[in-house]
């Protein structure tokens, strides 16, 4: 099955760099070992599709995502971040086997809960809700719509000049 989501996510790859997005050399996977050692350090077991994300471009692609911690270098301390906004916030705390795979200032995050689906689908928090928020119904909803964002920034732009 993890060969199917590779190839999702290899076409995530070339729709990137098609859309100059990222050039081919700014799109970075994460090695086997290193994706092996984060779920190792966060006892976890990461999703299939989550997997093959990060091995196509898990060290990052370009202006993807840019304005959010996501990628490997940061990956590590999400959770722990997102359970003290939670209780900083007097929140109820994170699901059980909820893995944090984005955050923005600090304030929102996204997150799935690692109980075996390999294409979980994305729960939201921002720090002015009382409850998380059903986002997507799998990952590559989410990848998805973030490409679709710049996408479309970029055409308003081009029509601009």
């Amino acid at each position: 099955m993890i060969a199917g989501f590779e190839n999702t996510a290899e076409n995530a790859k070339k729709r990137i760099i098609s859309s100059n997005i990222a050039l081919p050399d700014e799109v970075k996977g994460c090695t086997e070992e290193e994706i092996k050692k984060l779920e190792i350090v966060l006892n976890v077991q990461l999703p299939l599709a989550y997997k093959a994300f990060l091995k196509v471009m898990g060290h990052g692609a370009g202006r993807l995502m840019r304005d959010a911690d996501v990628f490997l270098d940061v990956l590590k301390g999400l959770t722990k971040e997102a359970s003290e906004i939670l209780a900083d916030e007097e929140m109820p705390p994170l699901p059980d086997r909820a893995f944090v795979l984005a955050m923005r200032n600090g304030e929102q995050f996204l997150f799935f809960i690692c109980d075996g689906e390999d294409d979980p689908e994305i729960f939201y928090f921002m720090e002015c809700n009382d409850s998380f928020e059903k986002k997507y119904s799998s990952f590559w909803d989410f990848l998805d719509d973030e490409i679709r964002h710049i996408e479309m920034v970029d055409l308003a732009k081009s029509k601009l000049i």
